[in-house]
């Protein structure tokens, strides 16, 4: 199986580097454009002092959109909305030519019917799992036409009231939405950064429970840029595939090694 990366990054310095960049090895498998704000700030304040992490980039101007497809036109363009609710995104999506809506915050599968009543076949629509309601209920939200599935670490932490954003895999919630998730739709947890990156958890360790569990894609997260340093983008890209493919040929006993020692180091632990 393989799990491909996915940018979260939108400025024109990033976009303009993959702009040349003709092997498809060396781009992302898809962009996402942010467009979630409602509930952000108070959350971000929350988790800074929670579990001591700022969770997520500030959201993306309304141009972001445009700016990718000019760039990147061969890549596809996701675009985080803002909240459930938000219609009036899904049909800017849309206009700007994006290939899905991704809803944050979902807490039932009413919130996702609306939506897609809404878009009506003409967008993708994908679901961040990042509530309790939503674990819960995940049977019932991957029983929908969805696009993807995205198990959001950070604020499914703030939501459960856990200090470790790792606890979702040390405790089986992640292994339990990925159960559910297997076979319907496309599956996605964590984040990504070069080899050699990750502090107090070594990417290779989180991305060896990435595929364990089944993952399709993964977020490249904000560290992946400055670890890159001198690294051209497509460079870095082109090095996390080598090493999720590495990771993929694990045996099985490798894989119980890992998640083990994954487990054992990353209990209450943040990632840089």
């Amino acid at each position: 199986m393989t799990c491909e990366p996915v940018l979260f990054h939108t400025s024109e310095q990033v976009l303009s580097s993959f702009a040349r960049v003709t092997d498809p090895g060396g781009l992302p498998a898809a962009v996402v454009v942010d467009w979630e704000e409602r509930g952000k700030e108070r959350r971000q304040a929350h988790a800074r002092m929670a579990i001591g992490l700022v969770p997520s980039q500030s959201r993306d101007d309304p141009a972001a959109l445009a700016r990718v497809r000019r760039l990147l036109p061969q890549v596809p363009v996701v675009c985080r909305v803002d909240g459930p609710g938000d219609l009036a995104g899904v049909d800017a999506a849309i206009a700007g030519g994006a290939v899905e809506v991704l809803l944050p915050m979902v807490r039932h599968e009413d919130e996702v019917d609306r939506v897609l009543e809404w878009a009506d076949g003409r967008i993708g629509v994908g679901v961040m799992v990042e509530t309790r309601e939503a674990v819960d209920r995940v049977d019932q939200l991957v029983a929908r036409p969805l696009s993807r599935a995205y198990l959001g670490l950070v604020d499914l932490a703030l939501d459960r009231g856990t200090t470790s954003i790792f606890s979702a895999f040390t405790d089986g919630a992640v292994d339990h939405v990925a159960s559910h998730v297997a076979g319907t739709t496309a599956f996605g947890v964590g984040g990504l950064t070069l080899p050699g990156h990750g502090d107090p958890v070594p990417v290779e360790l989180l991305a060896g429970e990435i595929l364990r569990v089944g993952s399709h894609f993964s977020f490249l997260r904000r560290s992946f840029l400055r670890h890159l340093a001198s690294t051209p983008p497509d460079a870095g890209i082109r090095a996390v595939r080598d090493m999720l493919a590495g990771l993929s040929r694990r045996t099985p006993a490798e894989v119980e090694r890992d998640r083990v020692a994954f487990g054992d180091l990353c209990r209450g632990e943040v990632p840089a």
